[in-house]
């Protein structure tokens, strides 16, 4: 509905106008009434209709004044004049000032409705091409700003690249004494139940990220705004007065409050444009850190922490002490010196996350590796392993892992064969016989609860043999019984101990007994 307001000096016509025509017919509504041109002309500031009907004399200011007071504010209200007076001069001057039109009272109704329909038809399709010029100019708006976050995604992934001379003249806006400070954001998994977000939740967040940090930083700086593979990068044009500190931790605090997540922030320095790319390196340095400092982390040029004294210490050195100290029955000195291992392994690896997990995996290895089972189980463990240590965020939680995957090993080698670990390999064992045929490590250890890891040295401690070993022995013993009492053919006993094809089974055979079955089966007879 379109807004109309009255105005006129008799009361009279003031209650003749609302009955004169169906309003609501026309797509109109009345909001309120003045009698004189000042009260009008406040009314019309704060009700801004989008039709006015108004006397042309009335006391306060005429309608010729307000109609010149609307033009000059750049008002688009239609006005549309009444009077007693037949002069032509004051319907010229109504006219030339934008009056949609002059009638003379008493109105005529159908001349009315008339004039009405008309500036109804009027408003409306000056608000659809309004709307379509709006609309022109926001789609136009959003492929520039595509264009230029694209050639800012090209730009980040290919870092050997400098920036598009396009590019630098549409982000360094209209000021010469703006500097740019990259921002690099990395969601932590810590808030997340599973302990791990998703691809298809992180780029959700992402979004979300995206809009809310446009939505923050709107009044101190201009931004933009770029999800790069696990990072978020946030470029920022920005006074150099600016507290770029304090805006990013109001970030930082908005994604936990807001969105519910807790996110690690590193900050470079404030720049030229032209130096922009020494402040995405500085940021992405800094987030390297997290690792070590923690979940929800926050490094800037000004507080960036000293990397620790290392005195070269030989951390292999180390390690052979704390694991003859962890194969001993007491283990005295196993905590200060895993202490001191974890210190040294931070120190000699601070800043390199891919360094430092490959001497936790060495250490974890080279704590089992002499009572693992030998061969493919091995590199199932080890992978397994590997597998596990990636998924540490930080170095706190990698030390959690290792003092767990330490305790489950020394378990395994020492504890002694009480009740329930003669029951539960008891279980394996039966559960083994049952099903040899298609029984692998990782089953078993899932069924039985167990790390795919320590059920090698779990089931070599207690059996004497690793695990494939101990599967092939009773597939072999069924193959010999099957071989001397039966006339089952080959590839018939090949399928009932378990092996794909009667080539494999033969080649396993050979290598137990030295002969091929065939030639064992003719020896026996």
């Amino acid at each position: 509905m379109l807004s109309v307001f009255l105005a006129d000096d008799e009361p009279a016509i003031l209650r003749g106008l609302p009955m004169l025509v169906d309003w609501k017919q026309l797509g109109l509504q009345i909001v309120g009434e003045a009698s004189n041109g000042d009260d009008l002309l406040q009314a019309i500031m704060e009700y801004d209709p989008d039709i006015v009907i108004t006397d042309i004399s009335m006391p306060g200011i005429d309608g010729i004044e307000v109609l010149k007071r609307l033009k000059e504010l750049k008002k688009r209200t239609k006005v549309i004049f009444i009077s007693a007076y037949r002069d032509f001069s004051y319907a010229k001057d109504a006219l030339s000032y934008g009056a949609v039109d002059y009638l003379i009272k008493p109105v005529d109704r159908n001349k009315l409705e008339s004039v009405l329909e008309q500036t109804v038809t009027d408003i409306q399709s000056v608000s659809r091409i309004m709307a379509s010029s709006s609309k022109l100019r926001h789609y136009e708006d959003r492929h520039k700003r595509l264009e230029l976050m694209d050639g800012l995604s090209k730009w980040l992934e290919h870092k050997q690249f400098p920036l598009n001379p396009e590019i630098i003249r549409e982000i360094r806006g209209t000021r010469s004494d703006m500097l740019f400070t990259c921002m690099v954001a990395e969601i932590d998994h810590s808030l997340h139940p599973s302990g791990s977000w998703r691809e298809g939740e992180r780029k959700l967040l992402h979004y979300a990220m995206q809009n809310l940090t446009e939505e923050l930083i709107k009044d101190a700086a201009d931004g933009w705004i770029l999800p790069e593979g696990d990072y978020v990068y946030l470029l920022i044009r920005h006074l150099p007065t600016a507290m770029i500190r304090n805006l990013a931790e109001h970030l930082r605090d908005h994604y936990r409050s807001v969105l519910k997540i807790s996110v690690s922030m590193s900050v470079g320095s404030a720049v030229p444009l032209e130096e922009l790319r020494r402040s995405c390196v500085e940021a992405e340095e800094g987030m390297a850190l997290k690792f070590f400092l923690g979940a929800g982390s926050l490094v800037t040029p000004a507080d960036k922490p000293d990397v620790p004294m290392h005195r070269g210490e030989d951390w292999k050195q180390l390690e052979n002490q704390l694991l003859r100290e962890f194969y001993s029955p007491h283990m005295d000195r196993f905590e200060e010196l895993l202490e001191d291992w974890l210190e040294m392994v931070k120190k000699a690896a601070w800043g390199n996350r891919a360094y430092a997990l490959q001497l936790s995996g060495s250490l974890l290895i080279h704590a089992i590796r002499e009572h693992a089972a030998d061969g493919e189980e091995t590199k199932q463990a080890e992978a397994e392993l590997a597998r596990r240590l990636q998924s540490q965020e930080t170095f706190h939680q990698m030390s959690v892992m290792i003092r767990e995957d330490l305790e489950r090993i020394r378990a395994c080698l020492y504890q002694g064969n009480n009740g329930r670990e003669s029951e539960q390999i008891r279980q394996i064992k039966a559960f083994i016989e049952e099903n040899y045929r298609e029984v692998d490590l990782e089953t078993i250890a899932a069924r039985f609860y167990i790390n795919p890891y320590y059920f090698s040295v779990f089931f070599k401690k207690h059996t004497g043999q690793n695990f494939k070993q101990y599967v092939t022995n009773i597939r072999m013993n069924l193959a010999v019984k099957l071989l001397v009492h039966s006339d089952c053919l080959l590839y018939e006993i090949a399928e009932q101990v378990g092996y794909q094809n009667a080539r494999q089974f033969s080649e396993m055979f050979k290598k137990n007994y030295g002969l091929l079955p065939n030639e064992y089966r003719q020896q026996f007879k």
